[in-house]
């Protein structure tokens, strides 16, 4: 059975899913250097900016 969402409900899934992107690399940072440690620094950066796109829909 598909579920049926709302516009709204599943723009605040999305902004929801892009908070717990972002807090779960924002975790990882403090744990690893290097190349690791930017790539996951960019990965949180671009969950951030997804999660602002998405509020300003």
């Amino acid at each position: 059975m598909p579920n049926s969402f709302s516009c709204l409900e599943m723009l605040k899934i999305a902004i929801v899913m892009e908070e717990e992107g972002y807090n779960f690399y924002k975790n990882g940072i403090g744990n690893s250097d290097g190349d690791v440690r930017e790539f996951l620094l960019n990965a949180a950066e671009q969950e951030l900016m997804h999660k602002e796109k998405l509020e300003s829909l």
